[in-house]
């Protein structure tokens, strides 16, 4: 391993290397070669204080690919611009490290950390009571005027958006703009007013699912397999269909369902070309990538896939 007079000058050589070198990359995230830089003491260290913290084990494979895939930064390696030289790259890398994983299991749902909420980070609920039961909650929250008006046509009369824009005399995107200040106004009322509502009206985007263990499960590459299937998917879309006929409606709903789950475009991009049978060389080509990092997308939209279909099958399809 190199000798270097200062932490700025060991920076610069791992960051150079990194952002241009593939076969340095790999070694740095995936292998721990005698003499040579590696991520291997910073992931041992950070997979045990996430346990220690929070009861939950980290692959060193899923580590290293998380870790990749955050300072690759589809290219950009923007995150690396952060190193300042000041400290060590391993005590920089590290804050990194930790703060990422914990990013990660909280964005599947294994860990919670409870946030604030306000009119920005919630949506609601009222579409899942009885018409009755909304303009209850309504008349309660609302004073008389054009956004309780609104609000009662929407959840209570259940009008339509094309038959609310005809009645008021707007188009599609002065609509939008009405029905989102009027859904916000109901919000902060709820928010401000500590109301007993708020509970069973509200709740947060990206609702975080409770913690199941990952023990057990298959590799990534199998569980779309087990989860695509036509069995499965004539559950969803009807007993009656054809094996042609599932297989015709798959597609279309996969796209849809990955649509509402606000994916990074990349992300879907790669997901559902790489279904269609589009080479991983051609993606990366394509986007300006190496192959390997289509690999990790690829490999991570999976396990994001199957977290989804699962939780939603179980409790709509079933």
């Amino acid at each position: 391993m190199p000798k270097f007079a200062s932490y700025a000058e060991e920076a610069e050589h791992i960051v150079n290397r990194l952002m241009n070198s593939e076969k340095y990359c790999y070694q740095f995230f995936f292998l721990n070669v005698p003499g040579e830089y590696s991520i291997a003491p910073i992931m041992d260290f950070v997979i045990d204080c996430i346990l220690y913290s929070y009861g939950i084990e980290i692959s060193r494979a899923d580590f290293a690919t998380i870790m990749y895939e955050k300072l690759w930064d589809y290219g950009t390696w923007n995150p690396l611009k952060s190193v300042s030289g000041e400290y060590s790259f391993f005590t920089w890398l590290y804050t990194v490290a930790f703060r990422t994983m914990v990013a990660y299991l909280e964005s599947l749902g294994y860990i919670k950390i409870q946030r604030e909420r306000t009119p920005k980070n919630t949506v609601i609920k009222l579409r899942q009571f009885s018409p009755e039961s909304c303009l209850i909650i309504i008349d309660d929250l609302m004073p008389a005027g054009k956004t309780h008006d609104l609000l009662v046509d929407i959840y209570v009369k259940k009008k339509s958006d094309l038959q609310i824009m005809k009645e008021l005399h707007v188009d599609s995107e002065e609509y939008k703009k009405i029905r989102n200040k009027a859904e916000v106004k109901f919000k902060d009322t709820i928010l401000r007013t500590d109301s007993p509502f708020e509970a069973y009206v509200l709740e947060e985007k990206n609702k975080r699912k409770t913690f199941v263990s990952t023990d057990g499960q298959t590799d990534f590459s199998d569980q779309i397999e087990d989860y695509t299937n036509d069995n499965i998917f004539g559950d969803v879309f009807g007993v009656n269909l054809s094996n042609a006929g599932v297989e015709q409606a798959k597609e279309p709903f996969i796209k849809d369902f990955i649509e509402k789950r606000g994916w990074r475009e990349t992300y879907k991009k790669v997901f559902l070309e790489r279904r269609k049978g589009t080479s991983s060389e051609t993606l990366a080509a394509e986007l300006g990538c190496r192959v390997s990092a289509i690999y990790n997308i690829y490999s991570r939209a999976n396990s994001m896939f199957y977290d989804s279909f699962r939780e939603w099958y179980w409790r709509y399809a079933s």
